[in-house]
């Protein structure tokens, strides 16, 4: 199974390329919001793990434009942030 990683911290995307590896996944990974969409758009993802603070935008938007160009597989959202509204928006945009 193909996997979309979307995340600007290194350490912490090694680490996810390298359990999910272990578990049998093919990862692709990038640290940009921009890189995302076009990743998203070209290839056939079976699923995106996605971060919301991304150096060049917000994972919101990477995920409203997935989905306003049909792109249909599972997003799974990876963030610190703890407030409910960010879950909303994030349930909302698409996740």
């Amino acid at each position: 199974m193909r996997l979309l990683l979307v995340e600007d911290d290194r350490l912490l995307a090694e680490g996810l390329v390298r359990q999910l590896g272990k578990a049998g996944f093919s990862v692709d990974t990038t640290p940009s919001a921009r890189e995302a969409v076009v990743l998203g758009e070209q290839e056939d993802y079976r699923a995106v793990v996605l971060d919301l603070g991304l150096p060049d935008g917000n994972g919101l938007d990477v995920l409203r434009k997935l989905r306003t160009n049909h792109v249909s597989c599972p997003v799974l959202i990876l963030t610190a942030r703890g407030d409910w509204q960010d879950k909303v928006n994030g349930l909302k945009a698409g996740a």
